[in-house]
């Protein structure tokens, strides 16, 4: 829950100049751990974020600023 008393989940890209939302991105369940990695092929990077479900998410940030994106979980039960 986030100080507007919200229990939604989602990841935000914003504009560092403008402050403005490039996209939002709506999940089940909360973070546990969000990283923004210079590995892989786009010159824009990855986004990794390990959910409290177990899930691992891995994103494009720039298919994600583009909406062409598919959300892929990774997940295991240990």
């Amino acid at each position: 829950m986030d100080a507007s008393f919200s229990s939604t989940t989602q990841l935000e890209i914003f504009n560092i100049d403008s402050k403005t939302p490039l996209c939002q991105i709506q999940l089940q369940s909360r973070f546990c751990k969000l990283e923004w990695s210079a590995f892989g092929a786009s010159k824009s990077g990855t986004i990794i974020g390990g959910m409290e479900s177990g899930e691992l998410f891995v994103w494009d940030p720039k298919a994600l600023i583009e909406n062409r994106y598919i959300i892929n979980a990774l997940s295991r039960n240990i």
